[in-house]
Protein backbone atom coordinates (compact mmCIF):
# COMPACT_ATOMS: atom_id res chain seq x y z
CA UNK A 1 0.00 0.00 0.00
CA UNK A 2 2.75 2.44 0.96
CA UNK A 3 4.88 1.49 -2.06
CA UNK A 4 1.89 1.88 -4.38
CA UNK A 5 1.27 5.39 -3.03
CA UNK A 6 4.97 6.18 -3.37
CA UNK A 7 4.94 4.91 -6.97
CA UNK A 8 1.83 6.99 -7.72
CA UNK A 9 3.44 10.05 -6.16
CA UNK A 10 6.65 9.53 -8.13
CA UNK A 11 4.66 9.09 -11.35
CA UNK A 12 2.73 12.25 -10.53
CA UNK A 13 5.97 14.13 -9.85
CA UNK A 14 7.40 12.93 -13.19
CA UNK A 15 4.21 14.08 -14.91
CA UNK A 16 4.48 17.47 -13.19
CA UNK A 17 8.13 17.78 -14.24
CA UNK A 18 7.26 16.90 -17.85
CA UNK A 19 4.33 19.33 -17.91
CA UNK A 20 6.54 22.02 -16.37
CA UNK A 21 9.02 21.51 -19.21
CA UNK A 22 6.22 21.66 -21.78
CA UNK A 23 4.74 24.78 -20.17
CA UNK A 24 8.11 26.52 -20.17
CA UNK A 25 8.63 25.59 -23.81
CA UNK A 26 5.15 26.85 -24.71
CA UNK A 27 5.77 30.13 -22.87
CA UNK A 28 9.11 30.63 -24.67
CA UNK A 29 7.54 29.77 -28.03
CA UNK A 30 4.75 32.28 -27.47
CA UNK A 31 7.24 34.95 -26.41
CA UNK A 32 9.16 34.41 -29.66
CA UNK A 33 5.91 34.50 -31.62
CA UNK A 34 4.81 37.65 -29.78
CA UNK A 35 8.05 39.43 -30.65
CA UNK A 36 7.38 38.96 -34.36
CA UNK A 37 3.64 39.67 -34.33
CA UNK A 38 4.33 43.38 -34.68
CA UNK A 39 6.22 42.65 -37.91
CA UNK A 40 3.11 41.04 -39.36
CA UNK A 41 1.04 44.08 -38.51
CA UNK A 42 3.74 46.38 -39.90
CA UNK A 43 3.71 44.53 -43.22
CA UNK A 44 -0.06 44.78 -43.37
CA UNK A 45 -0.49 48.40 -42.36
CA UNK A 46 2.59 49.79 -44.11
CA UNK A 47 3.27 47.66 -47.18
CA UNK A 48 -0.25 47.43 -48.59
CA UNK A 49 -0.98 51.19 -48.31
CA UNK A 50 2.48 51.91 -49.74
CA UNK A 51 1.73 49.78 -52.80
CA UNK A 52 -1.62 51.54 -53.19
CA UNK A 53 0.11 54.91 -52.91
CA UNK A 54 2.80 53.88 -55.36
CA UNK A 55 0.34 52.74 -58.02
CA UNK A 56 -2.49 55.20 -57.29
CA UNK A 57 -2.42 56.61 -60.83
CA UNK A 58 -2.88 53.15 -62.32
CA UNK A 59 -5.65 51.90 -60.03
CA UNK A 60 -9.36 51.85 -60.70
CA UNK A 61 -11.89 52.50 -57.95
CA UNK A 62 -12.48 48.79 -57.27
CA UNK A 63 -8.74 48.33 -56.59
CA UNK A 64 -9.10 50.48 -53.47
CA UNK A 65 -11.91 48.26 -52.21
CA UNK A 66 -9.76 45.22 -52.91
CA UNK A 67 -6.82 46.74 -51.03
CA UNK A 68 -9.06 47.57 -48.06
CA UNK A 69 -10.43 44.03 -48.00
CA UNK A 70 -6.88 42.67 -48.17
CA UNK A 71 -5.84 44.82 -45.21
CA UNK A 72 -8.80 43.64 -43.15
CA UNK A 73 -8.36 39.97 -44.06
CA UNK A 74 -4.62 40.07 -43.37
CA UNK A 75 -5.13 41.74 -40.00
CA UNK A 76 -7.70 39.12 -39.05
CA UNK A 77 -5.33 36.29 -40.01
CA UNK A 78 -2.50 37.72 -37.91
CA UNK A 79 -4.85 38.27 -34.96
CA UNK A 80 -6.22 34.71 -35.27
CA UNK A 81 -2.69 33.28 -35.31
CA UNK A 82 -1.85 35.28 -32.20
CA UNK A 83 -4.99 34.11 -30.39
CA UNK A 84 -4.24 30.49 -31.33
CA UNK A 85 -0.72 30.81 -29.91
CA UNK A 86 -2.12 32.27 -26.68
CA UNK A 87 -4.66 29.43 -26.42
CA UNK A 88 -1.96 26.77 -26.91
CA UNK A 89 0.26 28.37 -24.27
CA UNK A 90 -2.59 28.74 -21.77
CA UNK A 91 -3.77 25.14 -22.28
CA UNK A 92 -0.33 23.75 -21.47
CA UNK A 93 0.09 26.02 -18.45
CA UNK A 94 -3.36 25.06 -17.12
CA UNK A 95 -2.55 21.35 -17.53
CA UNK A 96 0.65 21.92 -15.55
CA UNK A 97 -1.20 23.82 -12.82
CA UNK A 98 -3.81 21.04 -12.51
CA UNK A 99 -1.09 18.38 -12.26
CA UNK A 100 0.83 20.43 -9.70
CA UNK A 101 -2.32 20.89 -7.62
CA UNK A 102 -2.92 17.13 -7.75
CA UNK A 103 0.68 16.49 -6.73
CA UNK A 104 0.49 18.91 -3.82
CA UNK A 105 -2.84 17.39 -2.79
CA UNK A 106 -1.31 13.92 -2.80
CA UNK A 107 1.42 14.89 -0.38
CA UNK A 108 2.17 17.59 2.14
CA UNK A 109 5.47 19.29 1.61
CA UNK A 110 7.27 21.61 -0.76
CA UNK A 111 5.59 22.54 -4.04
CA UNK A 112 5.90 20.07 -6.88
CA UNK A 113 7.03 22.58 -9.48
CA UNK A 114 7.11 26.20 -10.54
CA UNK A 115 4.77 27.56 -13.17
CA UNK A 116 6.17 29.64 -16.01
CA UNK A 117 4.97 33.21 -16.09
CA UNK A 118 2.27 34.39 -18.44
CA UNK A 119 3.71 37.45 -20.03
CA UNK A 120 0.40 38.57 -21.62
Amino acid sequence: MVTAQADDLEALQRQVAELARQAETAARTYDRHDRFTWAGYAVIFLAIPFVVLLFRHHLDAWHYYLAGALILASALVVAAMDLAAIARRDAVIQAFERARAACEGARAGPPCGEAPSRSH
